[in-house]
């Protein structure tokens, strides 16, 4: 099995202990935009369009759905947002805890060939991590691509021409973020690791100040920190350079999606194909996706480090430990502590009299 497998099995198991909070979440948030970013939208083209058609009746009758997709989009969203703020608070206790637990009692043997900093860097990744991949499979993953869904359904409905053409080039625009992922990872692997190594060195250098002030020289440290911070600055600039050339692309990328669909559109509704409502809506959906499109890169590269930074901790939770009690051995949790003194005393060296008897 994959360390990115096993990394979310791990988390899975800790999320089943709370599954009504996750449950709830999972549901309550991507509803709340799918009914604002697709219904609310919706219903209020079908509004304008009746305004246009100085029909009152439905006029009305649309601008009241309107305003129940945005109330129940209001409600789902404060309901998803509590679950998940409980959901998370219990959940990163429970895996601080249960990742301590498993690594305190690892055998001595493996201390030996840690370093507490390091040690320490990787064990708050791997509670950071949890927390990155939930938030964004619940608050942006399902609710984007519900409203993406729900928008070419309701386009559909109207022109499958003019649905499916917007299915190509959403697909086109899915397939550069892909090579941009893959063209960008070993930059971004190295960004990873030389952030680990960096933090890990600093917090080792500390915590063992007084062994490296007594039998090595600081400025050796000094000289090793600033060639992997030099390393690091010059990776980050060539990383963020390629983003700024890649997000000019896709950017043009999105502006041939938006002017190729708003152009058959225009010639659907000069055919009579689709109605003005459809024709408000695609604008308003066009929007709203490009608005969103471009976080589609940083949404996948944020699973892939998230999961990069969780698996060497998940590597060392998976190795068994050592240190078992006996199967005969009492638990700690079902004693009742008492602490007796019995023919106890204590004096001065410089007297006789006990002080303590």
């Amino acid at each position: 099995m994959s360390l990115t497998k096993r990394t979310l099995k791990l988390y899975w198991a800790a999320t089943r202990n709370f599954m009504p909070s996750f449950i709830i979440a999972l549901i309550g948030y991507p509803l709340s935009v799918l009914a604002i970013n697709a219904i609310l939208t919706y219903f209020l083209s079908q509004a304008v369009a009746q305004l246009l058609a100085d029909n009152t009746d439905l006029l009305w009758q649309n601008l009241q759905y309107a305003a129940i997709a945005g109330l129940a989009g209001v409600l789902f969203n404060l309901i998803g947002f509590l679950a998940l703020v409980h959901h998370e608070a219990a959940m990163t206790r429970y895996i601080r805890e249960d990742a301590f637990k498993s690594l305190i009692n690892k055998d001595l043997a493996f201390f030996v060939n840690q370093k507490v900093g390091g040690l320490t860097s990787k064990f708050i990744d791997y509670i950071r991590s949890q927390i990155v991949i939930r938030d964004l499979l619940i608050m942006r993953t399902l609710g984007l691509g519900g409203s993406i869904v729900v928008g070419l359904i309701i386009i559909a409905t109207q022109s499958l021409l003019l649905a499916g053409a917007l299915v190509v080039l959403l697909i086109a625009l899915i397939l550069e973020v892909r090579w941009s992922i893959r063209v960008r990872k070993p930059l971004r692997d190295e960004r990873r690791k030389l952030r680990s190594e960096i933090h890990a060195s600093v917090a080792d250098n500390l915590t063992n100040s007084l062994v490296v002030k007594t039998f090595a020289h600081e400025d050796r440290e000094e000289k090793l920190l600033n060639k992997m911070t030099a390393r690091f600055e010059k990776i980050y600039i060539k990383d963020i350079g390629f983003v700024g050339k890649e997000g000019s692309a896709r950017l043009f990328i999105m502006v041939i999606i938006q002017l190729s669909a708003l152009s058959l559109s225009a010639w659907l509704a000069s055919q009579g194909t689709i109605d003005v409502a459809t024709v408000i809506f695609l604008l308003t959906y066009l929007q709203l996706v490009a608005a969103q499109i471009f976080s589609v890169g940083e949404l996948l590269n944020g699973y892939e480090e998230a999961l990069l930074e969780a698996s060497p901790m998940t590597e060392i939770l998976d190795t068994p430990t050592n240190v078992n009690d006996r199967p005969e051995a009492i638990n700690p949790e079902k004693l009742t502590p008492d602490v007796v003194f019995k023919d106890v005393s204590f004096q001065y060296g410089d007297s006789a009299e006990n002080v303590l008897a």
